[in-house]
């Protein structure tokens, strides 16, 4: 192809990135996306035309040579995070890689280096009645990524001046929109609304951009802009109260009904600074970073990039409804499923029927059984999903696999349902509801309505996902290490729930009616992990981590792919119906800090365990116990509560009865977490 007519991009596999190189791709380039790893992002785009170079960006020498055909290169890379607990790192991703791209752009004669800047390097403005401009600059960087930003601004407008490339910046404000894979700081905060409310706002003012529009500024500026020219990317200007409430009315919680004054968030702000730098625990935004934004108007005028790169500014209403569907969509891992196509099946296979798809372990499931068919080593056959209502407007129609509404309390749908199945995989179940009554109609009734379907629809065969919470604990300190003998002892009301729904597949297993099998999971790791499990990693950035308890306590875990495969081997077993199994890694005894200590290493940071006192995490339990008694549950105090028990079972069963081997240790599960 001509030169003019190739361009590189890096952060393709973020969310302006992925845009950016959508566009390109529509108007006609030949897109090269340099990329350390592949995501959903990249591979999107590698099926549209983009040609991938695995690289360290961070090394010309793995790239230079594959970028001298490209005539522009867009730099979108960095590292885009409130965080304060690895500042070096922070503004080492931004400046020195910025330094690096462009050394590189102009030592293979590109023409264009179009760079993706922020608003943070402008600043904010004290006056609802003055938009920031380019003139602006922020003078007292706030946290490492403003840091970076600027640093890397100064950098680049050296560069300008020297000459030796066209370099043309952008400066986008907050950016909203679909295909956010790695869950950019606006939709983590977007997310964490729609999970849990918040009754409060502040005074300021925020700017809200639609990614979309922001990409194609990007692309305009390559073909339109001026030579070094620079561009201001603001979004609808808006107060936060404004902001909140819009998002409360797309979001459908309740509106923020009172206003927090900015005094007592940056004294609470340098307070958590104080226990964070005297602990080692947390990473709290600096409080010169809350006296920055609370208060002040993050507000700025495009007009110059409306008039000369015909950008636009959708209504905010507009774009938050993009983003709240994009983050529901990745919640419920919706965006994977809807990738996954079935083989060519023989018309009269029996189809496999899944409830929990949406989940953890339930999409991750369906991916390894979509994997199987395809490889040959499933026979191929139609996927039917049971999904809530909820999500319909989610669904794409994928081959070979339909998607059935409904809930576990209505047995004639799922009964029509069932039509032609042959295996059901029961991975729907709740786990931390506020309200408790919820675990008994969903994990108790709902299963046991389920398994009625299946005996009026003539399906027997029933795969029941179970969990360690049905033993609890070791009680008595002399059997640390549950086995096929450990006698139920369930834990709180999840663990009854989960036991109640057990014991009637394996009771009408025993009356011949089904053939049910119960396999029981630990502690879970593996891909698509929910946001408890992203926070709790989140620690091991910390100068500490907490450890309820002593850390000398057994843990078990259990890869969510390693139960995805035991479900597959158990689905086919004759010995496995009816009884229960653990499926867990093939050590037992991991201790906790055994755990944390490979975490931490694989993180790069070093494990300085926080103890808990037992004390402390009885009294913890106790409020659980407290809380239970009147049928509400919190997930941090539930967990805390029991984190310092020991839980832990052995694998031999499963083995001895269908040849269940864990195929990811520990060891390679962790690898696999995005640092």
């Amino acid at each position: 192809m001509p030169k003019q007519d190739t361009v590189a991009v890096t952060g393709a596999s973020g969310h302006i990135g992925y845009h950016v190189a959508v566009i390109l791709l529509q108007r006609g380039y030949r897109v090269l996306l340099l990329t350390r790893r592949i995501n959903e992002n990249i591979e999107g785009l590698i099926g549209q035309g983009a040609e991938p170079l695995l690289c360290d960006l961070f090394d010309p020498a793995t790239y230079l040579e594959s970028i001298k055909d490209a005539s522009a290169f867009f730099h979108l890379a960095a590292s885009n995070t409130t965080d304060t607990s690895r500042p070096d790192e922070i503004v080492k991703s931004t400046v020195d890689l910025t330094e690096t791209i462009t050394n590189c752009c102009i030592k293979a004669n590109i023409d264009t280096l179009v760079y993706t800047s922020s608003v943070v390097v402008l600043g904010r403005s004290e006056s609802p009645d003055r938009l920031v401009t380019l003139e602006d600059e922020e003078v007292s960087p706030a946290n490492p990524y403003i840091r970076g930003k600027v640093e890397a601004e100064l950098f680049l407008s050296e560069i300008a001046k020297s000459g030796d490339i066209d370099v043309r910046r952008l400066y986008p404000s907050w950016v909203l929109g679909p295909n956010n894979a790695n869950e950019t700081p606006p939709h983590r905060f977007i997310r964490d609304f729609i999970e849990k409310g918040q009754r409060f706002y502040f005074a300021g003012g925020i700017s809200v951009a639609h990614v979309e529009e922001v990409a194609r500024a990007h692309v305009e500026a390559l073909e339109k802009g001026r030579k070094n020219g620079r561009y201001l990317l603001g979004g609808q200007n808006v107060t936060f109260r404004e902001f909140y409430h819009a998002l409360a009315d797309e979001t459908k919680q309740t509106r923020p009904a009172f206003l927090f004054p900015k005094m007592l968030m940056v004294f609470a702000a340098k307070v958590l600074q104080v226990v964070a730098r005297l602990s080692g625990l947390g990473s709290p935004p600096e409080p010169s970073f809350v006296d920055s934004v609370v208060g002040s108007y993050s507000w700025y005028d495009s007009a110059a990039s409306e008039s000369e790169l015909g950008y636009q500014i959708p209504d905010l209403h507009t774009t938050l409804k993009t983003a709240v569907r994009d983050i529901r969509l990745r919640s419920a891992k919706i965006n994977i499923i809807n990738r996954l196509s079935v083989p060519e099946f023989d018309g009269d296979a029996p189809a496999w029927f899944v409830t929990g798809a949406t989940g953890w372990l339930g999409h991750r499931f369906l991916q390894l059984l979509v994997d199987g068919m395809r490889e040959g080593a499933i026979p191929p056959a139609p996927i039917r999903l049971y999904c809530e209502e909820k999500f319909r407007d989610f669904f794409q129609k994928g081959e070979g696999i339909d998607v059935v509404f409904g809930d576990l309390d209505d047995k004639a749908k799922m009964e029509e349902a069932l039509t032609g199945v042959g295996t059901v995989c029961h991975c729907a179940g709740l786990i931390y509801p506020s309200n408790t009554a919820l675990l008994y109609k969903v994990n108790a009734e709902g299963t046991k309505n389920l398994v009625d379907a299946c005996i009026c629809a003539g399906v027997r065969r029933f795969l029941y996902i179970g969990t360690d919470s049905i033993c609890g604990r070791d009680s008595c300190g002399q059997k640390r290490i549950f086995d096929e003998a450990t006698p139920a002892s369930p834990y709180r009301h999840y663990g009854r729930s989960k036991y109640q729904g057990e014991e009637y597949v394996l009771s009408k297993t025993a009356e011949g009616k089904i053939d049910g099998t119960s396999l029981r999971g630990f502690w879970f790791f593996g891909p698509g992990a929910p946001p408890r499990q992203e926070n709790f990693m989140g620690m091991f950035s910390w100068k500490r981590q907490i450890v309820f308890g002593n850390g000398k306590n057994y843990r078990s875990i259990t890869s969510v792919d390693n139960l995805a495969n035991a479900m597959l081997l158990a689905a086919k077993s004759e010995k496995s119906v009816g009884k229960w199994y653990w499926i867990g890694d093939s050590k037992a005894d991991y201790t906790v800090d055994e755990i944390y200590q490979k975490l931490a290493a694989h993180f790069g940071s070093s494990y300085r365990p926080f103890y808990i006192p037992a004390p402390i995490c009885m009294c913890l339990n106790f409020v659980d116990l407290l809380m239970s008694m009147f049928g509400k549950l919190h997930p941090t105090i539930h967990a805390a509560g029991k984190f310092y028990f020991d839980i832990a079972g052995t694998i031999e069963a499963a083995q001895r009865d269908f040849d269940y081997e864990p195929v990811l240790s520990l060891d390679e599960e962790i690898s696999r977490i995005p640092r």
